[in-house]
């Protein structure tokens, strides 16, 4: 289901679906996210959910809410803060309700994603490797307190896109996905970085398990692209230091796909003085990005008792130890 405008006025929740069908049982889904709206808006829970989302709390702070996004590449959410507040809220209500499907390139809302919490260690949301090309949807039971809940891991994502997508904060992700930068490897070749969805550009991988279990180094590889003069790695997770074997493994199997693929000489990519280079270029590249970003927040003057501040400094303290923890590792 792709969502547009035009969105109605007094913060009430609309939406159209796409004129063609994209999956079986297209009316049901129709019928059911239709009642779901008018459940919705009868309860006024546009409203009531208004204050989870950081980027509607932050926006009479232009730079701080500017920034953000831009860090977190969430150009939907840059275009809708010209549009005015009642705009503003209403699609971050619906953009942590969507599923961005890769396979078809569409946004599809899932009505029963309002019931399932996050955790970074179960399954995905989707599963794919069904035969046919079927895809089911995993349920994961755990413990939460004296109850269970259900958890679902909406997709591969760190703490700064979690905080401005869906408002929360997991200490338990381990790694922090890395800001855009380049590396001239060899004088014919240069490495792009990109912010890309590692969800979708990862090598195949199975479910990993909380630490010390996790032994899977194939989370850390991108699906490389090659255009003539340049190498563009769709993602770069940094890991914790207990990955680093895993990350290490990774990244060499990816510099000699790159020797192979333009013919450089064997062991010119491979070899320990590239790997570092690689590790400080995306070490620099977001120490830059998250100074600039604490920055920013301290010229705000927030208010520090609210959630979303409080959130904020959560979020740049994990992010920071992890980059911290990583650098010492660089010497």
């Amino acid at each position: 289901m792709i969502l547009r405008g035009p969105w109605m006025t007094e913060k009430k929740l609309c939406w159209k679906p796409v004129d063609s069908p994209l999956a079986k049982g297209y009316e049901l889904h129709k019928q059911i996210v239709g009642l779901l709206v008018e459940l919705y808006n009868h309860f006024d829970k546009l409203a009531n959910d208004a204050g989870n989302s950081p980027v509607v709390q932050f926006a009479n702070h232009r730079p701080l809410v500017e920034c953000l996004l831009t860090l977190a590449h969430e150009q939907p959410f840059q275009a809708k803060l010209n549009e005015g507040i009642d705009q503003l809220v209403i699609h971050a209500f619906w953009h942590g309700r969507i599923f961005s499907d890769y396979l078809t390139g569409q946004l599809h809302l899932i009505p029963v994603m309002e019931f399932f919490d996050h955790s970074i260690y179960v399954d995905n949301f989707f599963w794919d490797n069904l035969q046919d090309g079927q895809r089911a949807l995993h349920k994961t039971y755990q413990p939460a307190g004296d109850t269970k809940a259900l958890f679902a891991r909406y997709e591969i994502m760190d703490n700064l896109h979690a905080f401005v997508k869906y408002g929360f904060v997991d200490e338990k992700t381990f790694f922090v996905q890395s800001q855009p930068f380049s590396l001239q490897l060899d004088e014919g070749v240069c490495l792009e970085v990109g912010y890309q969805s590692a969800s979708s550009n990862q090598q195949h991988i199975t479910d990993w398990e909380p630490p010390p279990s996790f032994s899977n180094s194939l989370m850390y590889r991108a699906r490389l692209q090659f255009h003539s003069a340049r190498v563009f790695m769709p993602y770069l997770l940094i890991p914790p230091v207990h990955h680093l074997p895993a990350f290490d493994e990774a990244l060499a199997a990816q510099l000699l796909e790159i020797e192979r693929h333009t013919g450089i000489a064997c062991g010119a990519l491979v070899n320990a003085d590239v790997v570092h280079e690689v590790k400080m270029a995306a070490l620099k590249a977001n120490e830059a990005a998250y100074a600039s970003l604490a920055q920013i927040a301290k010229e705000s003057q927030l208010d520090n008792t609210a959630l979303a501040t409080r959130l904020l400094v959560k979020m740049l303290r994990h992010q920071r130890q992890i980059l911290n923890e990583f650098k010492k590792t660089l010497g």
